[in-house]
């Protein structure tokens, strides 16, 4: 499962990967961080486990 943290603005990512992550699960971080990267140029990534 992945969360999308509060902390996640402009160029950051945060998220918190628990259990077990479905193919849904990484589509979703896949699409915001490819957004991110076009919005900004780069993007970063903070995470959790």
């Amino acid at each position: 499962m992945i969360e999308i943290l509060a902390e996640t603005k402009d160029d950051l990512l945060a998220v918190r990967v628990s259990k077990e992550l479905t193919i849904a699960d990484f589509d979703q971080y896949r699409n915001l961080l490819c957004d991110m990267m076009q919005q900004y140029t780069e993007a970063h990534l903070y995470y959790e486990m």
